[in-house]
């Protein structure tokens, strides 16, 4: 899941600042003799730039 929020500076430039949630499943087991793999989770901020025009109302 993301989320992201742009401030616009100019019309056309915006600084972009976000966060991030992540999960991955592990696989399932082929057999019993498997050894289980286990899913890991994790999240992160980002800044960035973005050149365009804004959304109109």
């Amino acid at each position: 899941m993301t989320l992201d929020y742009s401030i616009f500076v100019t019309d056309n430039l915006a600084i972009v600042l976000g966060v991030y949630i992540a999960h991955d499943y592990g696989l399932p087991l082929r057999s019993l003799t498997d050894t289980p793999r286990i899913g890991g989770s994790g999240g992160g901020v980002s800044i960035g730039f973005k050149y365009g025009s804004k959304l109109l109302n």
